[in-house]
């Protein structure tokens, strides 16, 4: 789905539209992406919670019996949380590495890393979807607990090494990856 509203609303072309910003709208654009990310913190949070109210979902669905009134809540939580999740990412953290990167890298660059990234993206994408049915034949609580996890060390992540670039020059933005 990622990939999906990716190419239909075109967040990649914004390393393109990064080149043509210049002046006083070059600093406008790096208070959007502060702003940006702040919000994408908040929004991480929500996938965390999605994920762990999936797995919780599960978790109970396996306890309870079949034909409870519990059991078809458990269903019904465990889609809304999918749902939420959905959502979370796509408002959320979904456009940020396309932002990140063109904010910190050097325009002699920004093609072939920007090429990596995208590489890396979409074996990810796969990696997730080729292990997800396995992961779930396993546990379906515990790949969600998986997720749950795994999305909180992005939040960690992204509050701990992404740099700030509000009022920075690229120059200062490198200086602080060393």
């Amino acid at each position: 789905i990622s990939s999906v509203f990716n190419k239909m609303y075109g967040f990649p072309r914004i390393t393109y539209k990064d080149q043509v910003i210049t002046g006083s709208n070059f600093g406008l654009m790096r208070g959007v992406v502060s702003i940006a990310l702040a919000f994408s913190q908040v929004l991480s949070s929500g996938m965390i919670a999605s994920h762990l109210l999936v797995a919780v979902a599960f978790y109970w669905k396996a306890v309870v019996e079949e034909g409870s009134r519990s059991y078809g809540v458990m269903g019904i939580l465990s889609l809304v949380g999918l749902v939420f999740f959905v959502v979370f990412f796509s408002l959320g953290i979904r456009a940020i590495p396309w932002v990140i990167m063109s904010e910190i890298l050097p325009i002699n660059i920004k093609g072939l890393v920007g090429s990596i990234a995208t590489l890396a993206n979409w074996l990810v994408s796969w990696l997730i979807t080729m292990t997800s049915n396995l992961l779930l034949h396993w546990s379906q609580g515990g790949t969600f607990t998986i997720y749950t996890v795994v999305s909180a060390f992005t939040v960690v992540f992204v509050a701990l090494w992404v740099p700030e670039t509000k009022g920075r020059t690229l120059e200062e933005i490198q200086w602080s990856f060393r």
